[in-house]
């Protein structure tokens, strides 16, 4: 995936570890920062996990953020339309017809 980005996009991706998070993809270009979060499930927490990534991405960095995606096979409509407002992009499977 990092390599399809880079090569499509001219972006620099990487993984990255800060205050013991992990962050699963950065996506750096010349204009923004992207934090892109994957995952199988999704519990209840993944709205504060995902708001506090975003904090200590902002304070390592000194960059906030343009975006913050979570990408995901399994969440509740509930929750993807509560991250949605909180102004997390949610990526998920389209139902079946």
């Amino acid at each position: 995936m990092a390599a399809l980005l880079e090569e499509s996009f001219g972006a620099k991706v990487e993984e990255r570890v800060i205050a013991g998070e992990q962050f699963d993809v950065v996506i750096v270009d010349a204009d923004q920062h992207v934090l892109v979060e994957i995952a199988a499930s999704v519990g209840a927490t993944i709205q504060e996990r995902l708001e506090r990534k975003r904090r200590l991405y902002t304070e390592a960095t000194g960059v906030a953020p343009a975006r913050v995606l979570l990408a995901t096979a399994d969440i509740y409509s509930y929750r993807a339309q509560s991250l949605r407002e909180a102004g997390i992009e949610v990526i998920e499977p389209a139902e079946a017809d």
